[in-house]
């Protein structure tokens, strides 16, 4: 959240809010004073994602136009985009999210390559700024953990055993898994 260099008070999309670092991102969002338009698919991720803070959910399986949507709820455009989702659709989609000047933060790593979404042209005349990250600084380490512990951030877990493995394989690969599963060996 912080490589969006999005202040408080203003406008970051999270694509791929509902999955397992997009309901931290929120949480994160939040934590810091951002405005949260949560993107993903589906009524319990909608459910989610406003529980923890998110202030508008678009669904990607209804929403035809989430570009549109997104202008239409800033007025310019978000002024950060942080892609969680490992979806194509995600990076080609983002930096159609951004006003002027925005900034677009890759975190999560589809397997497949392939280049984010906005010509030279685009990026040049829109001024966006895209940039990535995979791990923060010892201090930014230590102001997660304490807003985790002052309660701000907590994961949303979904628990189960051994057996229920493959359920939650297939359910994330759909794009279903709300937060982050959890296998307990011991069960």
């Amino acid at each position: 959240m912080k490589r969006s260099a999005v202040r408080p008070g203003q406008w970051v999309v999270l694509p791929g809010a509902g999955g397992g670092l997009g309901h931290l991102a929120i949480q994160y969002a939040k934590a810091m004073g951002m405005r949260v338009i949560a993107i993903d698919g589906g009524k319990e991720k909608e459910e989610l994602c406003k529980r923890l803070g998110a202030e508008v959910y678009i669904d990607f399986l209804v929403e035809k136009d989430i570009p549109a949507k997104v202008m239409e709820l800033t007025t310019y455009g978000a002024h950060g985009v942080v892609v969680t989702a490992a979806s194509r659709a995600a990076y080609e989609m983002a930096p159609n999210l951004l006003r002027p000047r925005g900034t677009l933060v890759c975190v999560g790593l589809p397997e497949d390559d392939f280049r984010v979404g906005a010509s030279p042209i685009q990026m040049v005349l829109r001024r966006l700024n895209v940039v990535g990250t995979l791990t923060g600084t010892l201090k930014d380490v230590e102001e997660a953990l304490d807003f985790t512990a002052r309660g701000l951030v907590k994961s949303i877990l979904v628990k189960g055993t051994i057996n229920d493995i493959n359920t939650f394989v297939d359910k994330m690969l759909a794009g279903q898994l709300p937060g982050r599963a959890v296998i307990n060996l011991w069960a």
